[in-house]
């Protein structure tokens, strides 16, 4: 982006190694938002065929997942002060599922617990709940109202027209969940109280 750029030639003109970095860290969450942004709206294109044919099925191991996920953040995470816990319970890292799809609702719903969350920190962590397998993402962020809750799931539902990306996040995240005959719950209490998002997978 042109902040970036000035930036970044502001910090070889003065030789000064911080704002290059800055540069680097603007230019690599910019890059990483828009990737995302597109990746989303062709996912909502897809969708409904993938409905239509039988889905690639295999083994996904989870935690390698969320670790690539989380690496692709790590500067904006560094950038707010966050605290990352994962804790995902080896006996059911593997997951029965599309990887590209456990892919993009991973990295959905991580994203919407950083880009809301000023301080704190955010928690994954998985484990085997009767004949589910239970993955919640919580974090320690702005929260969601209750007449918000059921709409969040709606396509481009953005509360304010200047939060940042495509608004189909949590639309997207929904429809993968009900492709596998699983469930996703949002639990937030009231506005800054925080969000947990519970995402329930049938055990394979």
């Amino acid at each position: 982006t042109e902040m970036a750029f000035n930036i970044y030639r502001e910090g070889i003109k003065n030789r000064n190694m911080e704002q290059i970095e800055k540069a680097e860290r603007i230019a690599s969450n910019n890059l990483r938002k828009i990737r995302k942004d597109m990746d989303n709206m062709l996912e909502i294109f897809t969708l409904d065929m993938k409905k239509m044919i039988d889905k690639k099925k295999t083994r996904v191991s989870l935690k390698p997942i969320i670790d690539e996920i989380v690496k692709d953040t790590k500067y904006i995470v560094k950038e707010k002060k966050l605290k990352l816990n994962i804790n995902i319970s080896q006996e059911i890292n593997k997951i029965l599922i599309d990887k590209t799809d456990i892919k993009t609702l991973m990295c959905n719903v991580i994203d919407n617990a950083i880009k809301f969350t000023k301080r704190g920190g955010i928690t994954i962590k998985s484990r085997l709940k009767g004949k589910w397998i239970e993955i919640e993402v919580k974090d320690t962020g702005c929260g969601i109202a209750q007449e918000d809750k059921d709409r969040v799931f709606d396509k481009f539902y953005k509360k304010h027209a200047a939060v940042e990306g495509s608004g189909l996040g949590l639309s997207i995240c929904k429809e993968i969940v009900q492709m596998y005959k699983g469930k996703i719950e949002i639990i937030s209490k009231a506005i800054d109280k925080g969000t947990t998002v519970i995402i329930r997978l049938p055990k394979a």
